[in-house]
């Protein structure tokens, strides 16, 4: 893991921050005010702005695979838990791909306003009414 790029990134980021922090303290010496060092406390924070909302949602991401493991290891071979984690699943999906359209609507009605006939094509006028 560590600094290769795998395993915790934000705790490589932290340790390495909190030594370039370390560095500039000293280099710096007694003449380092309290808001320099916040200043630069912001800088090191902010530095990566542009790939903070991919950092966010790749821990998202892994904190909910974690709990989804969790999750589906504690079932185990209980047929009950599996149909109830199956309906609240299929719930889930309703909740977020649901028709926009309600299934009780009528159909609209169409109506025939005509053809426009071109060379190699025809386009029929349809008016639809609700």
């Amino acid at each position: 893991m560590g600094i290769t790029g795998r395993g915790n990134g934000s705790a490589v980021v932290a340790v390495i921050t909190t030594v370039l922090l370390v560095t500039v303290i000293l280099l710096l010496g007694p003449a380092t005010s309290h808001a320099q060092i916040q200043l630069m406390n912001m800088w090191f924070q902010f530095r990566d702005a542009p790939n903070i909302l991919a950092q966010e949602l790749t821990e998202q991401s892994a904190r909910r695979t974690q709990q989804r493991a969790a999750a589906i290891a504690a079932l185990k071979s209980d047929p009950t838990a599996w149909r109830q984690r199956q309906q609240e699943v299929q719930a889930l999906y309703d909740n977020l791909f649901a028709p926009t359209v309600p299934a009780n609507r009528t159909l609209p009605k169409v109506r025939h306003r005509g053809n426009l006939t071109r060379d190699g094509f025809t386009v029929q006028k349809v008016r639809m009414c609700t």
